[in-house]
C-alpha cells in the first residue's frame, strides 16, 4: 500500500494508508513541533525534522524508533534521503557553518559542508 506522512505542532508524525485512508502509525518522540519529514527511497525509513533540533528515524513499516540524530545548534526545517537511502541530509535556518566528523553514536557519523543561510548535515546511516 501507498503511505502519506503529516506532521504537525503536536510534535507527532502520523503514517497514513493512501488507499484506505487508515491511520497506520502514530509516531511521538519529539518534544517540539515536527516541521519535515521524508521517506527513505525504498519506502522503509521516515525521518522527521524538529524544531527540539533532533531529526529521528521510524521503521516507516512497524512505526519503531530506530534513531536520534543530533547536533544541530538550531531548529531543522529539511530532510532529505540520498538515492540509495544511506544517507540523510538535514538543514536548519542559520547564518553560522557547522562541521562534525563524527557524532555520539558509534555508528552514525555525518560529513559534509555548506555555506549560506543554512546549515547542512549530511548523516551516514547504519545499514541495521
Amino acid at each position: 500500500s501507498s503511505k502519506l506522512t503529516s506532521a504537525s505542532d503536536d510534535k507527532k508524525v502520523i503514517v497514513w494508508d493512501t488507499s484506505t485512508g487508515a491511520q497506520l502509525h502514530m509516531l511521538e518522540g519529539h518534544s517540539g513541533s515536527v516541521v519535515a519529514v521524508q521517506f527513505s527511497p525504498d519506502g522503509s525509513k521516515l525521518a522527521s525534522a524538529s524544531d527540539d533540533k533532533k531529526v529521528i528515524i521510524w521503521d516507516a513499516n512497524t512505526g519503531a524508533q530506530l534513531h536520534t540524530l543530533e547536533g544541530h545548534s538550531g531548529w531543522i526545517n529539511a530532510v532529505q534521503f540520498s538515492q540509495d537511502g544511506s544517507k540523510l541530509a538535514s538543514a536548519q535556518e542559520s547564518h553560522s557553518v557547522e562541521y562534525k566528523h563524527r557524532m555520539p553514536h558509534p555508528n552514525v557519523g555525518h560529513d559534509g559542508l555548506c555555506f549560506g543561510p543554512r546549515v547542512f548535515r549530511k548523516w551516514l546511516l547504519p545499514t541495521n
